[in-house]
């Protein structure tokens, strides 16, 4: 299976940067998109094929997902256009030279994404429970960095086409930066007013230590959201060397200040030491970036939009829970769509860029070729 997995996702993972390093991230999107719609099915038979015979079920699972990779990999080479070829010295050096540093900065990244789950099981006496309750809340959390995720993206290519044709591309970082917070804001403001209700409704009341938990991991978000589309500015120049830095910088502080903290707080510090982390990482890129180009604006009209939604929307739904407990599956949903009404109404109202995206994205969905 080892062998079989490695076998296709190796290869289609590097078609895909390459496809979006041509710059077509949106084609990138939906050829991993095409990838999921097969691959869900494709497990699922396999699932149950191998269930009735001797070989382990679950095993489905990892040839789904491999042989979903290899029916998309024909359209990834599609989209590269390009042929292979043997590279020269001078490119292997620099491959070589890039490698020294993105090599321990994805390593260091892969650490950081886990070391919290790591510190929980490891210095609790109970870290089976505390590492249940974190993963409730990052799941419940991950749709805050969609936006980031995406747009950071696309924001590597511009930037470095950008830096090698104008001389700059601050405009773009500061326009990404005024929007990749649109969801993460809300999810903040929302986790404050229905998190004990989330938890409790969705995984029981087992789970009800998780609340604060949501609160904090939403807080985090709000600032991966705004140093994640900076990281990628920074690999826009041609600058691993800063990345494996601030990379470094991050594991370092969430390893002593998490030891420290979660022994003195609970599983509370393994989040606040987090969150100042992916802060000093969001410092460390704004102020390389800041050094790089004139104009890169941290905050905006745009993003002080979104605040000023989210905090209303906090006060008409805190007010409509103390008015309606949950109860049920039918309260919580209310809620959460009372909530969102309010939020993209109020964006709407406030926003011209919203609304102008909106638009622009309304008309190209239905103009005719």
């Amino acid at each position: 299976m080892l062998v079989c997995l490695l076998a296709t996702e190796s290869v289609y993972e590097t078609i895909d940067s390459l496809v979006q390093g041509r710059g077509r991230i949106s084609a990138a999107t939906w050829v991993d998109t095409l990838r999921s719609v097969f691959t869900l099915p494709l497990q699922i038979g396999f699932v149950a094929l191998l269930s009735t015979a001797t070989v382990v079920g679950a095993a489905g699972m990892v040839y789904g997902l491999a042989l979903a990779s290899a029916l998309v990999l024909p359209l990834a080479v599609v989209l590269v256009a390009a042929r292979p070829a043997i590279p020269s010295r001078a490119f292997v050096r620099s491959l070589a030279d890039y490698a020294r540093y993105s090599i321990p900065s994805t390593l260091s990244g892969t650490t950081y994404d886990r070391l919290d789950v790591l510190l929980l099981g490891f210095l609790l006496v109970d870290g089976t429970s505390a590492v249940g309750w974190y993963e409730v809340a990052w799941k419940f959390t991950l749709p805050a960095v969609f936006v980031a995720d995406m747009a950071g993206r696309g924001l590597m290519t511009t930037v470095s086409a950008r830096n090698e044709r104008v001389g700059g591309a601050a405009h773009d970082i500061s326009n990404t930066l005024a929007y990749a917070g649109i969801l993460a804001f809300p999810i903040l403001f929302g986790s404050f007013a229905l998190s004990n209700a989330l938890v409790v409704t969705v995984y029981g009341p087992a789970y009800r230590n998780a609340a604060v938990l949501l609160v904090g991991l939403a807080a985090y978000r709000v600032v991966r959201a705004q140093s994640g589309p900076l990281l990628q500015a920074v690999n826009g120049f041609d600058r691993p060397d800063v990345a494996m830095r601030l990379s470094a910088l991050a594991v370092g502080i969430n390893l002593l200040l998490g030891v420290f903290l979660t022994l003195r707080f609970g599983p509370v510090g393994v989040v606040a030491a987090t969150i100042v982390a992916e802060s000093a990482v969001y410092l460390g890129a704004l102020r390389f970036l800041r050094g790089e180009l004139v104009g890169v604006e941290p905050v905006s009209r745009p993003m002080a939009a979104q605040v000023g939604a989210s905090l209303v929307m906090f006060v008409v739904v805190s007010v409509a829970h103390a008015s309606v407990p949950v109860a049920s599956w039918t309260d919580l949903l209310s809620l959460v769509s009372l909530g969102g009404v309010v939020y993209v109404g109020i964006l709407f109202a406030v926003s011209p860029g919203v609304r102008h995206t909106f638009t622009e994205a309304v008309r190209g969905s239905f103009s005719s070729p």
